[in-house]
């Protein structure tokens, strides 16, 4: 299976490889962010879980939102994370040609690098400000929580990024960039950003709202057959983000 995915790799061009990567960072990265705005949309959680508002078909309501000051005041941060989350799925669009200049010149100056670059821009800028704004977190210990909980989904992103940056550099440097070593290192790179989404799925509210409904759904296939790209799953969760509007909202 790693050869087959090995010689997939070796058959891109270096427009297609970068494409991959960045396509393989944005799926963790994505769902992270999307977890995050959860948490900081709905800090006190529902008073009915989003499996049951599925199960009997109805929308969220704003009495089924735990409401105290903190979900009343919010925080601000909830619009750099909605404009981080539409600049990711603009990524994620993009057709491969735009991987590259116009004249073809390669990646730097390209519209994937400039969203790249705008996109890293605006998570350092959400990590640098969650740290420093103590007034809030003083006030309402609850999203120091939420960060502490997310710190090392931070890490892995930046780190990613990282080595998005060096693979990149290799790739771009021409035909002496597409080795067997870089491909090896590609093909890390795509296994790691896998299973950050595998650990970063497990390990959300989502994914136990999935068991959950699927339990009540009297559904006997077993979860531990269950892939990670399985349709059913991929359902679930887009149709329960649309319920918590996570996925429609817009900065105007």
């Amino acid at each position: 299976m790693i050869d087959n995915r090995k010689d997939e790799i070796q058959q891109l061009t270096m427009t297609e490889t970068v494409k991959q990567l960045t396509n393989a960072l944005a799926l963790p990265f994505l769902e992270i962010v999307d977890e995050i705005t959860e948490d900081f949309m709905y800090p006190r959680g529902l008073t009915t879980s989003p499996v049951e508002l599925m199960l009997k078909e109805e929308i969220l309501l704003p009495e089924h939102i735990v409401k105290d000051d903190t979900y009343k005041f919010g925080h601000p941060i909830i619009f750099e994370l909605i404009a981080l989350r539409i600049k990711i799925t603009k990524l994620q669009a993009l057709d491969v040609k735009e991987f590259t200049t116009v004249d073809s010149n390669g990646f730097v100056g390209s519209n994937a690098q400039k969203r790249l670059v705008d996109i890293e821009l605006i998570m350092r800028h959400i990590h640098k400000k969650l740290n420093h704004d103590k007034l809030v977190l003083s006030r309402f210990r609850i999203y120091n929580g939420i960060l502490v909980a997310c710190e090392p989904q931070f890490e892995s992103i930046f780190e990613m990024f990282d080595t998005l940056g060096i693979l990149i550099g290799c790739l771009t440097k021409g035909p002496q960039g597409k080795g067997s070593v870089v491909t090896e290192q590609v093909l890390e790179f795509c296994n790691t950003a896998d299973q950050l989404y595998k650990d970063t799925l497990l390990s959300s509210s989502g994914y136990k709202d999935f068991c959950e409904f699927q339990h009540e759904q009297h559904i006997n296939d077993s979860l531990e057959k269950l892939s990670f790209e399985d349709q059913a799953l991929s359902s679930f969760l887009n149709d329960r983000k649309a319920l918590l509007h996570i996925t429609d909202r817009k900065i105007f």
